[in-house]
């Protein structure tokens, strides 16, 4: 499982981050001079960084139990409360998109999905 979730879109919240960082510079680069060479350039860097394969921390499966512990005393119950509702749905989503490719479900997955629905507040 890992850390980080795609917020907006396709991109995760760095990548949004960088690409709005990137539009700001190439309006101020394009209000207050005319060098298009420098314009083309932040371009590409904003893409690359945009499109570069960002390091998501990957929790081991053995750690989650500490992680959403941890999590809990960290976060408000209310945001606690919709990130494990967020994180059921995308893991059961998995293992449906599994299942109408006709591929096996991962054992990993459903042990996963078993932690994280331990920790699912019944109200």
């Amino acid at each position: 499982m890992y850390e980080e979730s795609i917020l907006f879109g396709p991109l995760s919240l760095k990548q949004f981050v960088t690409l709005a960082i990137g539009v700001i510079l190439i309006y101020f680069v394009n209000k207050y001079s005319d060098n298009y060479i420098i314009i083309g350039a932040i371009g590409a860097a904003t893409l690359f960084l945009v499109f570069q394969r960002f390091q998501n921390k990957k929790i081991p499966i053995d750690e989650l139990e500490f992680y959403f512990k941890q999590k809990k005393f960290e976060m408000p119950q209310e945001d606690y409360d919709k990130m494990i509702e967020i994180k059921i749905a995308e893991l059961e989503s998995q293992m449906e998109a599994r299942r109408e490719k006709g591929l096996f479900v991962d054992e990993n997955i459903d042990k996963i999905l078993n932690i994280v629905k331990g920790f699912k507040r019944v109200e």
